[in-house]
């Protein structure tokens, strides 16, 4: 659209471009080829401010014409004059200035490909086609992000002497890991029962040349069977080498063959502040399973990417009108095509059919390299050598985020780009890799970092090397993956699989189906409710014990994350919610009330890790449930025998605290609720007050707790939204009103602010009210009894507002709550199961034992389980899941 605007702008350019000694392509696609390589640039630089001042001059009556059309051609033509055009670069100083240096930056990469196509063409043509001579060069494609002087991935067709079309890539970078890899696959395909193919490579140094890969469909449906185990020996080679970035882009469906195309991702290495992530050598790292999607939505993985397909994913496009009204507009993100999808008798192929056949290819390779250890080490060392490993500390659409934001008109025109810049600075990151990243987006390049197989060394695009601390480079990764490789890790590996295969089919909406009961009610007619409850809260954290898994000397879980209808699968955190200290907190109360010994020990070391990798989080986290604070009360009910050994982390982490609390930029009002935000994170810090109120420590904890106090009052009533607004106590108006009371009951002072809020909500809260009690707004408006979205956290909220609210509403709102206890849903945790119930009953002083009665004969019937949950999609943690049932008085009265 304007194209003229380009042409008039880059035809110097691309005169001088044409200057570049060459010899062996035609001056037409030479420019051809300097026209389509400029034009992103142009694009990203020049797009938004030229429909800027279009706007501005067209509302200003500047553009003649009776017509938008006629406007806008006005328009074009009027920019394209010098005058203009210097105009404009004075009003926008970085355009100009960053143009320029882009395209001197562009035009040396572009003379480097051609001289290594004139030195090298020949070569690989006979090497990958054993063709004898090359007719013309038919077209050449620069595709993929710019890295280290804008140098860029180029697909190059050719016709050779009899007339056939053939296809190579040329790659800007060292290829020695692919050249190495291809040897080593070599040698595997020797020995292994299932092999692979890669592409063929030419390694010239610091560039080379890779083999193209067509893709085909499979003939028959035991190729589909061999693909597949194909992949899943992929994703064991993948999981051992610790794989990153292997996404659907990374895979092309060859027949029965599934083809790597790219492998400067294939090793990886851990920093030294990374060293306690229990992700750094996870399965799910490599992204070849369906556990990660992009922007909550797009599928990555090369088995559930979908080509052509219409997402929910807002992107801003130029819609291509020819008026000079034009703006930018709001589309729905289209996926690509993608060659990794298998085909068969012409349609696309359902991986989930075939999720015997990718645990097959997994299990028999890591089967096979067990049995043949030292061996299969070996080859990948000799082989592999001193390649070099990119490292990716970032992902790739941020880095294009923010050079496509540098361009933004208010950048270009106030010299704000090194703002934009700063979204990258971020205190938990290594500073001399941020230091790198600015230097290489200042000059349009997307940063690059890398590391050689065998060094702990890491360097940046300029080839500089950094003094980051690692903790293992490459090779040791390797190595210490092969040295876990015992029978109980593949069966970890196995079930780490199935997980995401799960969490797939959850994902796409499948209804969970339990695999397997844990526990059943062995006829025990005996045995009394309260001996039960205790018998079954042996049974269940004896399993949790046994599910638990060792990665890198840490003990973890396996989870699923699940917000809204997003689903993935991970491993557990450190929070209370679903993380360890969660957790340990479940085993530290159950071997108290059961004088377990077992159970309190391993709450002890759970603690202890926790606190390790605290230490290790350069920032807190804010929330009752999946915040610090939380984890730190957690900590001081484990502790509370030794409470002065926990001084040293409560300190730091309140400084945490306070630093996220000073620069939280508060806008919604899920940033105040009592889960993840300032409400949950004052809740825990009058726990932790109580906990510590005897010593030094607590008049810091009590100024924190102030500060929250009046920070949580003075945005709880701007943030409302009628429409949207939960009433919950989880993440609505009923929780943060509970932490209002609370605070001033705890500190036994009255503030009118606060009252103010407290009777706003209550307000709004009635006024939504019905004899079923509240809606779930914003969602479903269904009338929940959950303590997270329904009648129990209202009635709990209501406790703590009692001393502050009318006793009339007090009493109809109790009467709402009590009428629903003990209706049967299908959890049974604390957050949206029948314990809350359980609990809630206790706490007003009623028997609640028919509510306990109600879930023992649910257990029953149905059993219950501890691999995954209860039986509304929850897992271990202090608010889902099994361990949950035996903590609500904790949890929601802090009994503990």
């Amino acid at each position: 659209m304007f194209y003229y605007v380009y042409k008039n702008i880059t035809d110097g350019i691309i005169l001088k471009i044409k200057e570049i000694d060459n010899k062996i392509i035609s001056n037409k696609l030479f420019g051809k080829i300097a026209e389509e390589a400029l034009f992103p640039i142009f694009k990203r630089k020049w797009e938004r401010v030229l429909i800027l001042e279009m706007n501005f001059a067209d509302e200003d009556g500047l553009l003649q014409g009776d017509t938008e059309n006629v406007r806008f051609a006005f328009f074009i033509r009027e920019v394209c004059k010098q005058e203009n055009l210097s105009a404009l670069c004075e009003k926008y100083p970085r355009l100009w200035s960053t143009w320029q240096q882009e395209i001197s930056i562009f035009s040396i990469s572009l003379q480097q490909f051609m001289d290594r196509i004139e030195t090298d063409l020949n070569v690989a043509a006979k090497y990958f086609h054993s063709d004898n001579a090359i007719t013309r060069i038919n077209d050449i494609r620069m595709i993929g992000d710019p890295h280290r002087g804008m140098q860029q991935t180029a697909r190059l067709e050719y016709i050779n002497e009899e007339g056939r079309s053939r296809l190579l890539y040329y790659k800007p970078r060292s290829i020695a890991i692919d050249e190495g890899y291809y040897n080593f696959i070599a040698w595997w395909n020797k020995h292994s029962p299932i092999d692979h193919v890669l592409p063929r490579a030419i390694n010239k140094g610091n560039y080379g040349w890779a083999e193209a890969i067509v893709p085909k469909e499979c003939q028959t449906a035991e190729q589909v069977k061999n693909f597949y185990r194909r992949y899943g020996s992929l994703i064991a080679l993948a999981h051992l080498c610790s794989s990153t970035d292997l996404h659907m882009e990374n895979i092309i469906a060859c027949g029965e063959y599934p083809i790597l195309v790219d492998l400067e991702t294939l090793f990886s290495c851990t920093l030294e502040s990374e060293r306690h992530n229990p992700t750094n050598n996870h399965l799910y790292s490599s992204l070849l399973l369906p556990t990660e999607t992009l922007y909550d939505e797009l599928e990555i993985s090369a088995l559930s990417a979908q080509s052509n397909v219409q997402t929910n994913i807002d992107i801003l496009v130029n819609p291509q009108k020819r008026v000079s009204s034009l703006k930018m507009e709001r589309r729905k993100l289209h996926t690509g095509e993608y060659q990794s999808q298998v085909i068969f008798n012409g349609n696309v192929v359902d991986f989930i059919q075939h999720e015997s056949d990718i645990l097959y290819g997994i299990r028999e390779t890591l089967i096979f390299v067990h049995e043949n250890r030292d061996e299969v080490l070996r080859a990948i060392r000799d082989n592999i050598g001193r390649a070099p490993i990119r490292i990716i500390k970032q992902s790739t659409e941020e880095y294009t985020k923010i050079l496509y934001n540098c361009g933004h008109p208010s950048s270009l025109k106030k010299d704000s780009a090194a703002q934009e810049l700063l979204a990258l600075c971020d205190p938990s990151r290594d500073t001399n890799i941020m230091e790198s990243e600015l230097l290489e987006l200042t000059r349009g390049d997307v940063p690059y970092f890398s590391m050689p197989f065998d060094s702990s060394v890491l360097l940046n695009g300029f080839g500089e090397k950094l003094p980051t601390i690692i903790h293992q480079s490459p090779r040791q990764k390797l190595e210490s993956q092969f040295s876990r490789l015992t029978p109980a890790f593949i069966q970890q590996v196995m079930e780490d699989a199935e997980q995401a295969f799960l969490v797939y089919r959850l994902r796409k909406g499948e209804k969970w189906v339990a695999r397997k009961t844990i526990y059943e009610d062995e006829a025990q007619e005996a045995v009394s409710t309260e001996q039960w409850i205790d018998k079954l809260a042996y049974f269940a954290m004896s399993k949790v014990m046994d599910c638990a898994l060792m990665i890198d000397e840490k003990i973890n879980w396996r989870t699923i994350h699940i917000k809204d209808d997003i689903i993935h699968a991970g491993l557990s955190g450190i929070d209370l919610y679903q993380g360890i200290s969660g957790i340990a907190l479940a085993f530290h109360i159950t071997g108290q009330r059961l004088s377990c010994p077992r159970f309190t020990e391993f709450a002890g070391r759970i603690s202890d890790q926790t606190i390790e990798q605290l230490q290790d989080t350069s920032s807190a986290e804010l929330g009752a449930l999946s915040g610090t604070a939380g984890t730190l009360w957690s900590l001081g009910v484990i502790n509370n025998a030794r409470l002065i050994k926990l001084l040293p982390i409560i300190d730091r982490e309140l400084s945490k605290i306070s630093y996220c609390l000073l620069t939280e930029t508060v806008e919604h009002y899920e940033q105040i609720e009592f889960v993840s935000g300032i409400g949950g994170t004052l809740s825990m810090l009058l726990r932790l007050h109580q906990q510590f109120r005897d010593y030094p420590i607590a008049e810091k904890i009590a100024r924190l707790a102030d500060f929250s106090f009046n920070l949580l009052k003075r945005k709880a009533g701007s943030l409302v939204d009628d429409q949207t607004t939960s009433l919950g106590f989880a993440h609505g108006t009923a929780g943060v009103s509970a932490v209002l009371a609370e605070y001033m009951t705890y500190f036994q002072q009255e503030d009118d602010e606060a009252l103010s809020v407290i009777l706003r909500n209550l307000e709004r809260e009635t006024r939504y009210r019905t004899e079923l009690g509240w809606p779930r707004i914003g969602k479903d408006n269904v009338y929940s009894t959950s303590w997270c979205h329904g009648t129990v956290g209202i009635g709990y909220s209501r406790l703590h507002c009692r001393p502050y609210i009318p006793a009339e509403t007090y009493d109809s709102d109790m009467a709402i709550v009590t009428a629903r206890l003990g209706e049967i849903r299908s959890s049974h945790g604390i957050c949206h199961g029948m314990m809350a119930d359980y609990y809630l009953a206790r706490t007003l002083g009623l028997d609640g034992m028919d509510i306990l009665h109600q879930v023992r004969k649910e257990v029953e019937i149905a059993g219950i389980r501890t691999d995954f949950g209860l039986s509304g999609n929850e897992m271990v943690g202090a608010m889902t899941g099994v361990t949950s049932l035996f903590m609500g008085d904790a949890i929601f009265s802090n009994k503990y």
